[in-house]
């Protein structure tokens, strides 16, 4: 099936777009989306979460239901922070995305690498390996300190609500 234009639209997410999904389940869809909003503080609501935000994005889909990959590019605000602009290939498989090649403004600086996210873990965890320019860690946890990180960095934790955040991180400055 051809989809030319399509527009889904709740309270506070739209998705805009077209592409092709075909009637044989085994056979991938594919889709490209322009010019869309997602919620993050909807999806909240949805999967028993109090994570707030929502991104602006383009994306495109291939895959199917359950597993799907492509690019996006995007920029959004997570817990009244400014995340982007921002560039990723991205997979979702089963609950878990992961975004690889990873490039973005973030946090007063720049950052890129690859990030693990399973939403389907409760509380959900999340896994990068990241380099870092310029990034402002009192950006992320206020009430910290001033900082200009520079270096690589692993980061491991979990949950992404204000009340079950926390975060591991493993540095080499260079």
């Amino acid at each position: 099936i051809g989809i030319d234009s399509l527009y889904i639209a709740t309270d506070s997410s739209r998705i805009i777009g077209g592409g092709l999904y075909p009637l044989d389940k085994t056979t991938p869809f594919q889709f490209r989306l322009r010019n869309s909003y997602v919620s993050l503080t909807e999806i909240g609501h949805v999967i028993g979460s109090t994570i707030r935000g929502g991104f602006d994005f383009n994306a495109d889909l291939t895959g199917v239901l359950a597993k799907f990959s492509g690019q996006t590019d995007g920029r959004g605000v997570l817990f009244e922070r400014e995340l982007g602009p921002f560039k990723s290939d991205y997979e979702f498989d089963n609950g878990i995305l992961t975004l690889t090649n990873f490039e973005g403004q973030m946090f007063d600086g720049t950052m890129n690498g690859s990030i693990d996210i399973n939403f389907l873990a409760r509380p959900e965890a999340y896994s990068a390996e990241l380099e870092v320019r310029g990034f402002n860690l009192n950006k992320v946890l206020p009430k910290t300190f001033e900082s200009r990180l520079n270096g690589r960095f692993n980061v491991n934790g979990s949950g992404l609500s204000e009340n079950t955040f926390n975060m591991d991180l493993n540095g080499d400055r260079k």
